[in-house]
């Protein structure tokens, strides 16, 4: 596999669960780090719940549901997760520096739809969108840096 191949897995791993694409370039405590601190944000914002209430049409109760004094911190661990093992993925090569602002597009849009998600049709997965389109955008596009 190319070297520059790793960096895409990775941040495709990272996307998944932040903190695999740590545990796959082999930085197992930071990965299981980051494991933990986005499972306990996750109990304590309650998204997981609030996902399965707006997958099932009861977006209002999802709405409800979800603890936003801990939700606000979800996007940027998400997104912090990604963009380190983006970046770790690879040694000796130094990431491309255009990818950066699709990761900073990714941490408005996911605050933004934490903050407004009454004025989208389905919050969560339309938030969790607006996450991760901007990052594989980057990624692909700078996919031979």
């Amino acid at each position: 596999m190319g070297l520059r191949m790793r960096r895409i897995y990775a941040a495709v791993f990272a996307i998944i669960m932040p903190g695999l694409g740590q545990i796959y370039n082999g930085q197992i405590l930071k990965g299981f780090a980051y494991l933990i601190i986005e499972h306990v944000v996750n109990t304590l914002a309650r998204i997981n719940q609030s996902i399965y209430l707006d997958f099932n049409g009861l977006h209002a109760e999802a709405l409800q549901n979800v603890n936003y004094q801990f939700a606000l911190f979800y996007p940027g661990i998400y997104i912090i997760g990604i963009l380190d093992a983006y970046r770790n993925a690879v040694k000796d090569v130094p990431p491309a520096p255009a990818v950066d602002p699709y990761f900073i597009a990714a941490g408005f849009l996911g605050t933004v739809s934490v903050i407004y998600p009454r004025f989208l049709p389905f919050p969560l997965l339309l938030g969790g969108g607006a996450i991760i389109v901007p990052i594989l955008i980057g990624v692909w596009i700078h996919r031979k840096t």
